[in-house]
């Protein structure tokens, strides 16, 4: 199945207008949307724009444009002869914004103001919403394929959503962290995720955006969510998410293109429609089948299952192979530490994980040294406990946690 973007589903917005609590009605929320400063400056610059100015063969202002349109905006360019509107960042940034709401068009040599505008201007609180949504998602790189710029914006909004609308900076430094590849590339259960490395500013940064959108709001190292930032969270993660009818195989299909976290948000749903026993059940048979990334999500959504779902854990409990991820989960409800046979058969299913998602964008030849260094320091330990595990990718794991070359292991 291919990705569908998040805006590709914004006409089902309207729906959200029954039933929403007042501080949350489009009445309340259109003149937060028009007033926030991205929109504003956007709609300021279309309105400038008017029946058309002049742009440069890259479709940008020229350089004489770009500083009156700079003046009128109070932006301060870094010079008064810039080469290029390209080297105004600040400028730029309102140019985007205005391009994604559809308030103004480039055509040929010429930007005019696109008819949008009007609708912003006069159209109802639900359009409104819509055009605010949409220039959103655009803007930080959600409306498509998700980049990684996109991907620091989703774990910021998803951990403030997972967090009750305040996060502190450090919470959201470690979810970009865990996006970026600071998470530990482990997936069995009992697995804790290892210390992030990231910059607080890089959070920082991202909570300043969505700031000139309105949609939260830095104070200390403390953010919060704003009335606009719970509605655009509510329809991302629950408006967005997979229909509760689908299957389990249907929902890893489409939740396996977002981080785990978000996949998490967007699962809640499916599983409110079912008892907790009959989802993980189902989602451990899904999971059986799969393998990699999907697997790693599945386990992850079953997990939130609760307490109430024990009565499917141990009947999968009772399988060899694949069993093994429902006895360490009852050992850990237990408070007991897992069984070593099953801890090394999830440790192998993890370690085959990652030469999958390595084969794709590592030479092979580099494949045996990254997988050791992921081993860690007791190799021989770890061989040893491969070799004796009965997962099926254990014989080509020790021959590359050997050091065999990448053209003595099939892949």
């Amino acid at each position: 199945m291919e990705p569908r973007p998040l805006s590709h589903r914004l006409p089902r917005m309207h729906l959200r207008v029954v039933g929403r609590p007042p501080d949350l009605s489009p009445e309340k929320l259109a003149p937060q949307a028009r007033a926030c400063l991205a929109l504003a400056d956007a709609r300021t610059l279309a309105e400038w724009v008017g029946d058309g100015r002049e742009v440069t063969t890259r479709g940008v202002l020229k350089p004489a444009a770009a500083v009156e349109a700079c003046d009128l905006l109070g932006i301060e360019p870094p010079s008064r002869k810039p080469r290029s509107a390209l080297d105004i960042d600040a400028l730029m940034m309102v140019w985007m914004a205005a391009c994604a709401a559809g308030f103004i068009e480039v055509s040929r040599s010429r930007v005019t103001t696109g008819p949008t505008l009007r609708l912003w201007q006069e159209g109802t609180p639900d359009i409104v919403l819509t055009i605010w949504s949409k220039c959103v998602l655009e803007s930080i790189g959600l409306a498509g394929e998700t980049n990684e710029d996109g991907l620091e914006y989703l774990a910021v909004l998803a951990t403030l959503d997972g967090h009750g609308g305040v996060a502190s900076l450090r919470d959201l430094t470690a979810a970009i962290a865990q996006v970026n590849g600071g998470a530990s590339a482990c997936a069995c259960p009992e697995c804790a995720s290892r210390a992030p490395d990231a910059d607080e500013s890089d959070a920082q940064d991202v909570v300043l955006d969505l700031g000139e959108f309105g949609i939260a709001v830095l104070a200390d190292d403390v953010v919060e969510l704003m009335p606009l930032g719970h509605w655009l969270t509510d329809f991302m993660f629950r408006e967005s998410a997979p229909s509760a009818q689908v299957d389990a195989a249907g929902l890893i299909d489409e939740l396996s293109q977002f981080p785990e976290m978000v996949a998490v948000l967007m699962a809640r749903p499916w599983l409110s429609a079912r008892t907790p026993a009959a989802a993980v059940r189902d989602l451990l048979a899904v999971a059986e089948s799969l393998t990699g990334r999907e697997r790693l999500i599945a386990l992850t959504v079953a997990q939130e299952g609760g307490p109430e779902a024990a009565p499917a854990w141990r009947e999968w409990a009772a399988r060899d192979g694949f069993g093994a991820y429902a006895r360490i989960w009852l050992a850990k409800q237990d408070g007991a530490e897992p069984a070593a046979a099953d801890s090394a058969w999830t440790a192998a299913d993890a370690l085959a994980m990652l030469v999958d998602t390595l084969r794709r964008d590592v030479a092979l030849e580099f494949v045996p040294a990254l997988l050791q260094a992921e081993a860690g320091t007791d190799l021989a330990r770890t061989v040893a406990e491969l070799r004796t595990c009965g997962h099926p990718s254990a014989p080509r794991l020790v021959k590359l946690l050997s050091g065999a070359s990448g053209g003595e292991v099939a892949f």
